[in-house]
């Protein structure tokens, strides 16, 4: 088989293989919201909204904190959940806010889960991003 057939029998192959595979998906972890829904992430994830006004001062807490602080606990006995929050890393800027990675355990009436993300607070109010499952080693 000479050069050129050869490439376009290797090209057809490829062409092939991705329409073959095309219907396929995989998960890729952190990437995909693990909710039952899996739909878009509220602006309170990975908290729950009647949790936030527990939670985010403890966020607050963990961005001010200084390496080597202890962790910040909150709790909401309405709904039964409970966590804790830990400042990673050093504070950074973003759009005129000060920023922290955070790692966190949220515990729904004992059920616990581990995640992480970042932290932005400006003006005592809190956003999340980039918060997902925190990988177990």
């Amino acid at each position: 088989m000479k050069a050129p057939a050869r490439w376009a029998a290797l090209s057809a192959g490829f062409a092939l293989t991705g329409l073959a595979l095309g219907g396929c998906s995989m998960s890729i972890a952190g990437f995909i919201d693990p909710s039952p829904t899996g739909a878009v992430k509220s602006r309170f994830y990975p908290f729950a909204q009647e949790d936030w006004a527990k939670a985010e001062p403890a966020l607050i807490a963990a961005i001010r904190a200084s390496v080597g602080d202890d962790p910040v606990l909150w709790s909401n006995a309405a709904s039964g959940r409970s966590g804790v929050v830990v400042g990673v890393g050093s504070r950074f800027a973003r759009g005129g806010a000060t920023c922290r990675s955070f790692v966190a355990r949220i515990s729904d009436q004992g059920t616990p889960r581990d995640v992480e993300g970042s932290a932005c607070e400006k003006a005592g109010d809190v956003t999340v991003s980039d918060a997902g499952p925190f990988p177990r080693v």
